[in-house]
C-alpha cells in the first residue's frame, strides 16, 4: 500500500465517520451506513462511491474531506462547494491549495481572500497566516499594522505558532515599537 493509498483510506474513513456523526441515526442517508460497511469490509471503491453520495447530498464535511481522498483538483472543487456554504474547513482547504498551487494555479491573491474569510470567522490558523501574508506582502499590500492585528488575534485565540511570528514583529519593530524584551517573552511562551 502506497502512502497515497493510506491517506486516501484515512480520508475515506473520516468522510464516512463525519457523515455518520453529522446526521442523526434516523436521518442518516442510506449511503452512509453502506459506505461504512463497505469500508470495514475493505471494499474501498464502494466506500468511495458511497462517500461521494454523502457529498452530493450536501454533507459539507464529506465534501471537504472527499477531495483529499481523490486529488488536489477535485479537493479544490469540493472545498469550493463547502466554502459556498460558509464552511470554515472549506475556507481552510482553499487557502492551502492556492498558497501551494495544488490542484489550482498558485495564487497568493486568491489564497489571501480565503485567509480573510477564515480569519474573520475566527479561525486562528487563518489569522496567523493572514498576518504572515500582510507582513510579507503576499497576495496583499504589505501592511505591518494589519500583520500585527491578525497575529495578536491568532495569539488571543490560542494559536501558539503566532507567538513566534509576533515576536519577530517586536524584534524588528514592524507595526509596533521595537521591543527585544517582549520579543523574547513571546518566543519563550511559544517554546
Amino acid at each position: 500500500m502506497t502512502p497515497y493509498d493510506r491517506r486516501a483510506r484515512l480520508y475515506l474513513a473520516s468522510i464516512l465517520l463525519c457523515a455518520r456523526i453529522s446526521t442523526s441515526a434516523s436521518a442518516a442517508p442510506p449511503h452512509v451506513p453502506d459506505g461504512l460497511a463497505a469500508y470495514n469490509a475493505g471494499d474501498f471503491a464502494t466506500a468511495l462511491r458511497e462517500a461521494s453520495g454523502a457529498a452530493q447530498a450536501g454533507d459539507k464535511s464529506a465534501a471537504v474531506l472527499l477531495g483529499g481522498a481523490i486529488d488536489f483538483a477535485q479537493a479544490a472543487a469540493w472545498a469550493q462547494r463547502a466554502a459556498a456554504q460558509q464552511d470554515a474547513n472549506g475556507f481552510s482547504i482553499l487557502r492551502n491549495l492556492y498558497t501551494r498551487g495544488h490542484g489550482v494555479p498558485q495564487n497568493f491573491v486568491e489564497a489571501a481572500k480565503w485567509f480573510v474569510k477564515g480569519a474573520e470567522a475566527g479561525n486562528a490558523v487563518s489569522q496567523n497566516n493572514l498576518g504572515h501574508f500582510y507582513a510579507h506582502g503576499l497576495g496583499v499590500a504589505r501592511d505591518d499594522q494589519k500583520a500585527v492585528f491578525w497575529l495578536k488575534k491568532a495569539v488571543a485565540n490560542g494559536f501558539d505558532a503566532a507567538l513566534n511570528n509576533l515576536a519577530g514583529m517586536y524584534r524588528l519593530g514592524r507595526g509596533l515599537p521595537k521591543d527585544d524584551r517582549k520579543a523574547a517573552e513571546l518566543a519563550l511562551q511559544a517554546a
